[in-house]
């Protein structure tokens, strides 16, 4: 979990597609307290053509299950644009 949750080590295992990646607290009552991930992802070669950069936010929640096990649950972040779809 902490590995997954600290940006420099995202960037090093994904160097080839991560520019740029933040982490913040939030909280919010429906949702209670969770991480918010920024992430940055460089442009990509599809086929013949390039997907350009794009970005998007998660939220991670995270749950203590039992003594020292822990559960994430990870989804996009709907108050967050993401990059629009090319058509």
């Amino acid at each position: 979990l902490r590995a997954y949750l600290t940006g420099s080590l995202q960037k090093e295992w994904n160097a080839d597609k991560v520019s740029r990646v933040a982490f913040s607290r939030a909280a919010s009552p429906e949702r209670g307290r969770y991480y918010r991930q920024d992430i940055e992802l460089r442009s990509v070669r599809v086929i013949r053509s390039r997907t350009g950069p794009m970005s998007y936010s998660q939220t991670i929640s995270v749950d203590k299950v039992g003594g020292r096990h822990y559960c994430a649950l990870v989804r996009l972040d709907p108050d967050c644009p993401a990059t629009a779809r090319k058509p």
